[in-house]
């Protein structure tokens, strides 16, 4: 299948879409990757297909610079970088960001729309805060993929505000003074800047939008299980959670020698990353190198773009940027920002971390951590050389923390829940494909693995759920092709869920699945008749002949689902 990804020009976005895309080429799709071609090396790397879009003329003679240094600049100048009431941080990105986004599709929409018609992407992938409307409106199914904190996404005012950073029992006034500004100064200005898209190129209004828009067919969202909302509101049918998007990098890394030859065995190896924007923030970054070169620990340094600014002491070594996937198997403890994807690997990974939120979902963040005792929370531009200093003795001492964690991250590796979020999307997919075929009158329902065992069985119970009774005498069931395509993604993706031993114990070749669900189907037809008839004929039993008749109807129609079935498993 062809699936297409699009993104904001912001790394969080990018390294998730990158994260979900690799499993998706290891499934065997063509992955597509439609964004600036300023960033198209980048993707490149990681194998996908390009479909680069460019700014107009007046834009890129304007600057030529990496967007994402364009926008720390702004930070820097704007007082981001300091202490502010989060409130006002909010008040001044959302402008920007939402602007310069809106810029960039009404360059990119003309592009968007040519690749589409080009290339025919069976299904899309978007994470952005506003969409070119020509990818919403193509009559191709798509996901919205929320990378950030989750409650942007879920829109509950049962939830703290997003990007407020406030905690879940905290005082339902503030959320909701916070929540009065922000829905005006960033949630209602997303919604207009979309409006404005709809209206300049002819689409239709997005409607009942509170921010972002949701896809009526899929929505991916990242957080771990553990530190979710679900205790809180329900989660809707159509989303999907990924623990992490954690994408994979080629070659290893190894603590490098400056540390390693000064480390013994028991000694504490920290990571220290406040992201491609907080790492931006020099006086930040030179306050909490001096304050850990004082510790008796060891650390590893995302320095970030403005690495050349300052200097890191003997018990540190980094560079601009580093393997941070690599990175976080070998560390005790991570000192960061509270970025989304940086907090999902950290959890991924088993890791306790200290969060010093700086704007947008990182207060949110850190305080989820904090509500559910993953980690510490600190006052960014407030905070004591002995809030840090001890917040670190206190994570490290912590093996009741450290237990946990590894829990956590043990879930994570065998959930596997990316894997899981792409069978979603072909699982979405594939019935629409049988909705809309012609070839068959029987419709594929909801597959849900919790109700299943993994054996052949299950897969003659599904094909007896498929047949609703009212379709027995159409004159096909589930087509050939539409069986075969079923059994190989359910025999795939039991393959996944419960690893090599099962693959390859024989009892579950595709083969032997095949007959266990050839049988079973059969029996359950024929259980099915032998009952409405029975029942049929205990007149004593029924109320009145109309049930008696209802029921010798049934009989008839499972017997003839029955023949039908029998046909297609025997043709001999």
């Amino acid at each position: 299948m062809k699936i297409m990804f699009h993104m904001m020009d912001l790394v969080g976005p990018q390294n998730a879409c990158i994260g979900l895309g690799q499993i998706l080429i290891r499934r065997g799709h063509e992955v597509y990757f439609l964004g600036n071609e300023k960033f198209c090396p980048k993707f490149e790397r990681y194998g996908f297909k390009l479909c680069p879009m460019r700014e107009s003329e007046s834009r890129v003679n304007l600057s030529e610079e990496n967007p994402v240094k364009q926008f720390i600049q702004f930070m820097i100048d704007n007082g981001i970088f300091t202490y502010k009431p989060i409130i006002e941080k909010m008040q001044i990105l959302a402008p920007k960001k939402n602007g310069d986004i809106y810029a960039k599709c009404v360059d990119f929409q003309p592009q968007a729309k040519r690749y589409l018609e080009e290339i025919k992407p069976d299904f899309l992938v978007i994470d952005s805060d506003i969409i070119m409307p020509c990818l919403i409106n193509a009559n191709i199914p798509w996901a919205l993929l929320f990378c950030s904190n989750p409650v942007g996404c879920f829109d509950s005012d049962q939830l703290p505000p997003f990007t407020s950073g406030l905690p879940i029992d905290g005082d339902r006034s503030e959320w909701d003074k916070y929540r009065q500004v922000s829905n005006v100064a960033h949630f209602q200005m997303t919604i207009d800047f979309q409006n404005k898209l709809s209206d300049m190129f002819n689409y239709p209004r997005v409607e009942g939008q509170r921010f972002v828009p949701h896809s009526p067919y899929l929505n991916i969202y990242q957080y771990p299980a553990e530190l979710d909302y679900d205790d809180v509101i329900k989660i809707p049918d159509n989303f999907v959670r990924v623990d992490a998007f954690c994408r994979e990098e080629a070659g290893s890394f190894t603590v490098p020698e400056k540390l390693r030859s000064k480390m013994s065995p028991g000694d504490k190896l920290i990571f220290l990353s406040l992201g491609s924007m907080g790492s931006c923030d020099i006086a930040l970054m030179k306050k909490i190198v001096a304050i850990l070169s004082k510790t008796k620990h060891y650390y590893i340094v995302a320095k970030g773009l403005l690495h050349d600014q300052y200097d890191l002491p003997d018990n540190m070594w980094g560079e601009a940027v580093v393997p941070q996937t690599k990175v976080l198997p070998l560390v005790d403890l991570v000192i960061m920002h509270g970025g989304n994807n940086t907090l999902t690997e950290a959890f991924s990974f088993g890791k306790p971390t200290i969060v010093l939120p700086i704007f947008y979902d990182q207060p949110d963040n850190a305080q989820r951590v904090q509500d559910k005792r993953f980690g510490i929370r600190i006052d960014t531009y407030r905070f004591e050389e002995d809030d840090l200093l001890n917040a670190i003795e206190t994570i490290l001492a912590d093996d009741e923390l450290k237990q946990r964690l590894a829990d956590a991250s043990k879930r994570i590796q065998t959930t596997n829940s990316k894997e899981l979020a792409c069978i979603a999307i072909e699982n979405t997919i594939l019935k629409l494909d049988v909705s809309n075929s012609q070839s068959s009158d029987v419709k594929f329902i909801d597959f849900d693995y919790s109700n299943y065992s993994y054996r052949g069985t299950d897969l003659g119970r599904y094909f007896v759920d498929c047949a609703q009774p009212e379709q027995f005498h159409s004159n096909d069931l589930i087509a050939d092709d539409e069986m075969i395509q079923f059994l190989q993604w359910y025999h795939q993706e039991s393959c996944l869920i419960h690893g090599e031993e099962y693959a390859n114990d024989e009892r579950n070749s595709v083969e032997c699945l095949w007959n266990e669900a050839k049988l079973f189907a059969m029996f359950s037809f024929m259980v099915d008749v032998i009952f409405c008839i029975y029942m049929a004929n205990e007149k004593f039993k029924l109320n009145n002949v109309e049930q008696m008749e209802s029921f010798l109807l049934l009989s008839d129609q499972r017997y003839q689902g029955y023949l039908k079935y029998r046909k297609r498993f025997f043709p001999q």
